[in-house]
């Protein structure tokens, strides 16, 4: 369950002793801190390991973890910045088309862009990659298994009245 721990530990310590806890994130996600009470409210330490030392009572701490988000953007423009096309996103959400739009996804999701003319006389005709190989012919394209951030800027670009859309930059993405 996000923001919350899976497992319970629980051991039993003589008075005066002294141990440490060290929380670790689990593939896809990030550790928040710990914290004196379940709902994670009263914050104890941002620290992953904590030191307890000169143990008198019984105490709990809670560690909180929160799975990592990834912003996805996508922009459609003509090579000269004249609007022939937008691009949507359909996937995690719904977002309205624009010549510009940004989501954000999960560790491990997906993200569906939606690629449109919006000018007559042009035709969607394929999704490209910085060096031009086609990713995908379906104006609708999914990218799935999401585990690093990435940014493309796509470009609509007329060859005969056909809107080629071209990923001009990426950053690194583990797909």
């Amino acid at each position: 369950m996000e923001g919350k721990t899976s497992n319970k530990v629980s051991q039993n310590f003589l008075e005066g002793s002294s141990t440490s806890l060290t929380a670790t994130a689990r593939t896809g996600y990030d550790f928040v801190g710990w914290y004196y009470d379940e709902a994670c409210t009263k914050s104890y330490s941002k620290e992953n390991v904590i030191e307890l030392n000169n143990i008198q009572e019984n105490h709990s701490y809670y560690a909180q973890f929160k799975i990592k988000t990834f912003t996805v953007k996508a922009v459609a423009k003509q090579a000269d910045g004249a609007d022939v096309g937008t691009v949507e996103f359909t996937a995690p959400e719904a977002v309205a088309p624009g010549t510009s739009v940004t989501v954000t996804v999960n560790y491990g999701g997906s993200a569906t862009f939606v690629a449109k003319p919006s000018k007559d006389g042009y035709k969607f005709v394929a999704w490209t990659d910085a060096e031009g190989n086609q990713i995908d012919l379906n104006s609708e394209y999914t990218r799935k298994n999401i585990k690093n951030s990435f940014y493309s800027l796509f470009d609509i670009c007329i060859v005969q009245n056909d809107i080629y859309l071209k990923s001009l930059y990426s950053k690194s993405a583990i797909l």
